[in-house]
């Protein structure tokens, strides 16, 4: 079975939402995954209406196509329920379970400390926790 994988390299203003649509279209798609977090977003213009989406996924243009919002994609309930109701994808829409979600209050904190969801502080000490190696020093020992 073909699979088509679209990405970006430049962090946004490729065109990535665009040819997904366009894709979606012509080719048919069965299952479209989008990743990623709510600080990305694809414009796409349909049957004259404008959808700047920052959570559902481009492909939502052919009504046949199941939307998918991968493992580790960050998201914001509130703004992906208001994409639901303005794309009309309700009954086709999937998030994995090993999405994180955001709430108003990381919003709120994020717009105090001006750093995108992807750099949030507690995410980064989370992640560093898991990766530092323990230090011989402070690791306590057993005899």
């Amino acid at each position: 079975m073909p699979c088509t994988v679209i990405t970006g390299a430049f962090w946004g203003d490729e065109g990535k939402g665009k040819i997904i649509s366009y894709l979606a279209l012509k080719d048919k798609l069965d299952v479209c995954l989008r990743t990623g977090s709510i600080n990305a977003a694809h414009t796409v213009w349909y049957q004259g209406n404008r959808y700047a989406l920052h959570m559902v996924p481009a492909a939502f243009v052919y009504e046949k196509c199941r939307l998918l919002i991968g493992a580790g994609s960050n998201v914001h309930v509130a703004k992906f329920l208001e994409e639901v109701e303005a794309t009309n994808v309700k009954n086709r829409i999937g998030i994995d379970h090993q999405a994180s979600i955001i709430e108003e209050k990381h919003s709120i904190q994020n717009k105090r400390t001006s750093k995108g969801f992807r750099h949030n502080r507690m995410g980064h000490r989370t992640s560093n926790r898991r990766t530092r190696p323990q230090n011989s020093k402070t690791r306590k020992r057993h005899s």
